[in-house]
């Protein structure tokens, strides 16, 4: 290879390199990280779910939204850890726990039936393994919550009482055996109930008792 050549090749690795150093990297801070679906609430549900640090009593109607509205306030508690972003009262407890996001097995939810504890668990399955899919800043944080999700206190009133009720028998002194009662023996059991308070009454002459009885068995 001659020289002219030699200084040629030299000239074209120059350029390739000069090329490559000119391509510029996307700043870390124009990068934006994958985020979950925002859903669109109205304002009432905007209010249920921002709404965090106090007793809160909400009113709705079936159908409107009532499971998904919990499942979001779930989900941004596991965020958060119950913090809320927007709160500027808020921004030095954030700052210091920061890392510190909320645990699902500190999540109690009572439901009246086994269908909407089912529909509750199911919801939030779902939304914990979209967010986990799409990588989002927390991914990591959900799917070890999706793995604790089973042993989340999602539940009817008795089935949540009955394993609370096991996981602390001995400190209340008793045995780990606990029945729930089938709808016969709880309304033979209420009528008991009920005949006993009845004979108490009239044995008392309970004036109050007794014009509340004359009203009902002349109606």
């Amino acid at each position: 290879m001659t020289k002219e050549e030699l200084y040629g090749k030299e000239l074209e690795v120059d350029a390739i390199e000069n090329k490559e150093a000119e391509v510029a990297l996307p700043d870390k801070e124009l990068i934006q990280e994958p985020k979950r679906k925002e859903k669109n609430f109205t304002d009432d549900q905007k209010k249920a779910i921002e709404f965090i640090d106090k007793d809160m009593l909400v009113s709705a109607s079936a159908g409107s939204g009532k499971t998904t509205v919990m499942v979001e306030k779930i989900i941004r508690y596991l965020e958060t850890g119950g913090i809320n972003e927007g709160d500027t009262t808020t921004q030095e407890k954030e700052k210091e726990n920061e890392e510190k996001k909320g645990d699902i097995t500190r999540v109690i939810v009572l439901t009246f039936t086994r269908a909407s504890a089912a529909d509750m668990k199911e919801k939030l399955t779902k939304e914990l393994s979209d967010a986990i899919r799409k990588g989002v800043k927390d991914a990591s944080h959900f799917r070890k919550q999706l793995d604790n999700l089973p042993f989340a206190y999602i539940g009817t009133i008795d089935s949540i009482c009955g394993q609370i009720y096991k996981k602390y028998f001995e400190e209340l002194g008793t045995t780990p055996k606990l029945d729930m009662l089938d709808a016969e023996e709880s309304k033979l059991m209420m009528s008991k109930a009920i005949d006993t308070v009845l004979a108490r009454k009239i044995e008392e002459n309970d004036n109050n008792f007794q014009r509340l009885a004359d009203l009902y068995s002349n109606a």
